[in-house]
């Protein structure tokens, strides 16, 4: 019985970190991602309206059109502050230029 009782705690703690970072990162979480692989198209997903996933698609296709892999997540803090992890091929200009364009769509 107390197997049990643990067990539904565990799931409830965990559904709550999913809701409340995005996914089951611990740290800052993702509230978004953005992913591209060379011959793919712009992939966006997460906690953003469909008008802002078109934006950022095309964003993304006008002006990182010569990046290879690249994944960018994105979260809030509590302010609204908008905090951006970056993987793959991305220099530090189009990084910049990526922050502002997010900073500008999504506030």
């Amino acid at each position: 019985m107390n197997v049990l009782l643990l067990l539904g705690v565990a799931g409830l703690v965990l559904g709550f970190i999913w809701w409340r970072g995005g996914g089951l990162s611990i740290g800052t979480g993702s509230g978004f991602v953005i992913r591209h692989r060379p011959g793919a198209k712009v992939e966006v997903s997460g906690r953003l309206t469909r008008h802002e996933q078109l934006e950022i698609q095309d964003f993304c296709d006008s002006h990182l059109t010569r990046s290879g892999r690249y994944a960018i997540r994105g979260t809030w803090t509590p302010g609204r502050r908008l905090l951006l992890r970056y993987e793959g091929d991305l220099d530090a200009s189009q990084r910049q230029r990526v922050r502002n364009f997010l900073t500008d769509c999504l506030n």
